[in-house]
């Protein structure tokens, strides 16, 4: 009785021992599960995150493709246009009227609607190209004027302008006057300058038969000249 006591206490005993043992082996492999759980879930967030930043770099990547090939674009489009202002250059000594005004507003329309034209105008350019199409469009039909090439035709715009109270236009004189401040503004919100710079040439076109010949001009001048710094900020600014 007691030899059957002595060996059902050892089997107890052992028992005991084995399910411990067991809840032991249970614990380390729910441990190590888990660590393999949290480390795999580690590296894929590691992966998701290495994804969606591979992911934004190559979309950064082909949008700053896409501006160097638009820039290149623009500076083929801007360098056409520029050609075309060459009758209203300071130094030259054609005369500009009625028929040369119908004449340069023809070839810049067909400039616009060329492959190379107005498609790569940013918006504060186009109104700047719009406000000399709309002074071209309204003089070339006012017949019996003519011009003569002044020998400040800047100073005698800025003049006419304070004369008449064309706040735009001496706003953007004042802007345009120095390089750097003009790149400054460039940055900025530019297009509502651009847009009173316009209002005021269409004011000048529709007083154009009491402007004298050297207003004539000067205005024709600036409002061309203006176009050309447009077009300088506008590229200028994509490259600092």
């Amino acid at each position: 009785m007691e030899l059957g006591t002595t060996i059902s206490a050892i089997l107890n005993v052992a028992t005991l021992g084995v399910v411990s043992l067991g809840a032991y082996l249970i614990s380390l492999a729910k441990t190590g599960f888990e660590a393999r759980v949290k480390a795999g879930a580690e590296e894929g967030a590691k992966v998701a995150i290495k994804n969606e930043n591979w992911v934004r770099e190559l979309a950064q990547e082909l949008e700053k493709t896409r501006g160097t090939e638009r820039q290149e674009l623009r500076f083929k489009s801007y360098g056409a246009l520029w050609k075309r202002l060459r009758p209203l250059a300071i130094y030259d000594s054609a005369p500009f009227d009625s028929a040369a005004a119908g004449a340069l507003l023809r070839d810049l329309t067909d400039w616009y609607f060329s492959e190379e034209g107005g498609l790569m105008l940013t918006a504060p350019v186009r109104e700047f190209y719009f406000a000399l199409q709309d002074l071209l469009r309204v003089i070339a039909g006012v017949s019996g004027w003519r011009s003569e090439r002044p020998a400040d035709p800047r100073g005698e715009f800025a003049d006419l302008a304070r004369t008449k109270n064309l706040t735009g236009v001496s706003e953007v004189l004042a802007a345009f006057k120095n390089e750097d401040k003009a790149l400054s503004l460039w940055t900025h919100d530019v297009k509502p300058l651009a847009d009173r710079w316009h209002t005021d040439v269409k004011q000048l076109a529709a007083d154009w038969s009491h402007l004298e010949p050297s207003q004539h001009f000067a205005v024709l001048q600036q409002v061309a000249s203006t176009l050309r710094t447009a077009m300088t900020c506008d590229v200028e600014s994509r490259l600092r």
